[in-house]
C-alpha cells in the first residue's frame, strides 16, 4: 500500500521514540528566556519546569495595571501543547475519512489501520511516559473520537459503510494481535493472502491451518486454531528460525504493516503453532538467535517471490 507522504499521527508516533519531557522543559524556559516577555525573572526550577517572574498585567479591583508575580509552569504548556496536537489530528483523521468517502470508497481500511497505530502508541505511552499519564490519555480520546463517530451507532450515521461490507470491518472479531497484510483495499489483500495460502501449503508444506484462520491471522481478526509451522531443523523440531526469517522478510519487504520489535513475540505466539499444534515455547530465545540462513530459506524466498507472479 502507497503510504501518504503526511500521516495524522506522526506528532505521536514521533512524540514516544522516547521520553522528551526534560527536552521540552529546557526547551519552553530557554525559549522564554530568549524572548524578553518579563521584568525579571524571580526564580527557575529546571527540574520542574516552572518560572516565577516578574510581570505587568490588567488588575480588575483597581481597574489599571499592577506588576505581580507571574508563573510560567511547564505541565499547562505540555497540556496545551498535547491538546493542541490532539484537535490537529483529530481534524486531519476526520478530513481524511471524509474525502475517502467522497471518492466513493470504503474508509474502513484506513479506520482500522489508524485504531492499530493508536493501539500500539497507547502501550508505548504506558512504557516512555509512565509518570505522565496524559499524553497516552489523549491518544486514548483520539481512539475513542474514531470509535465513536465511525464505528459505533450514534446520531451520526453517514460512514456506516464502515461495518457493513466486509467482516474485516466487525469490531467483535478484531484483535491487533494478529498481522495486518499491506494491501491496496480488502478485495487485493483477500486476493494476495489466498494465492499466500495457496504456495505456503503446495508440497513442501510450509504452514497447514485452514485458509479462514489464515486470512485472519493477516487481517488483524481473531484466529481459533492458530497457524501450525512445518518446517523442521535439524534436530527434527519446528524450526522457529525459519519462522522468524518468514516473518523479518514480510517486514522488510512491506508485506505486512510494519510490526515494532517489541509486538513480534506477543503476535507470533498469538498467530502461530509448532507442526503439532502446540504453542510455540521460548520465543524469545529464538527470535535472538535468528539466522539469516534458516532451514527452508530457499523455498521462502522463491514463495514470497512468486506472490505477485
Amino acid at each position: 500500500m502507497e503510504k501518504p507522504s503526511q500521516q495524522p499521527l506522526n506528532f505521536f508516533e514521533e512524540f514516544l521514540q522516547s521520553n522528551k519531557i526534560s527536552l521540552l522543559k529546557e526547551r519552553m524556559i530557554n525559549d522564554f528566556i530568549d524572548s524578553g516577555r518579563y521584568m525579571g525573572i524571580e526564580s527557575i526550577d529546571r527540574v520542574k519546569g516552572i518560572v516565577r517572574f516578574n510581570d505587568v498585567y490588567y488588575d480588575e479591583q483597581s481597574d489599571g495595571p499592577i506588576e505581580g508575580i507571574t508563573i510560567l509552569s511547564f505541565e499547562n504548556h505540555l497540556s496545551h501543547l498535547l491538546k493542541t496536537e490532539f484537535e490537529i489530528a483529530k481534524k486531519y483523521l476526520d478530513n481524511t475519512i471524509a474525502d475517502i468517502t467522497k471518492q466513493g470508497s470504503n474508509p474502513s481500511e484506513y479506520i482500522w489501520l489508524q485504531l492499530n497505530l493508536l493501539s500500539k502508541l497507547e502501550l508505548k505511552a504506558q512504557t516512555v511516559y509512565e509518570d505522565t499519564p496524559n499524553v497516552k490519555d489523549v491518544i486514548t480520546r483520539l481512539s475513542k473520537h474514531i470509535g465513536e463517530k465511525y464505528l459505533y451507532e450514534n446520531h451520526n450515521s453517514a460512514l456506516k459503510t464502515v461495518n457493513s461490507q466486509t467482516s474485516a470491518e466487525d469490531p467483535d472479531n478484531f484483535s491487533p494481535n494478529s498481522f495486518l497484510w499491506d494491501a491496496i483495499d480488502h478485495d487485493s489483500r483477500i486476493e494476495q493472502l489466498n494465492k499466500l495460502y495457496d504456495l505456503l501449503t503446495a508440497n513442501p508444506k510450509v504452514i497447514d491451518c485452514a485458509k479462514e484462520d489464515f486470512i485472519n491471522a493477516f487481517s488483524q481478526k481473531k484466529v481459533v486454531d492458530g497457524i501450525y509451522w512445518c518446517i523442521k531443523g535439524k534436530n527434527n523440531m519446528t524450526s522457529k528460525s525459519s519462522l522468524f526469517y518468514f516473518l523479518e522478510q514480510l517486514n522488510q519487504e512491506n508485506f505486512i504493516q510494519e510490526v515494532p520489535s517489541y509486538d513480534l513475540n506477543k503476535k507470533v505466539e498469538y498467530v502461530f503453532r509448532d507442526i503439532d499444534g502446540n504453542p510455540l515455547k521460548n520465543i524469545r530465545q529464538s527470535k535472538s538467535n535468528n539466522s539469516t540462513s534458516p532451514t527452508g530459506k530457499e523455498q521462502i524466498d522463491q514463495i514470497l517471490q512468486d506472490i505477485f507472479n
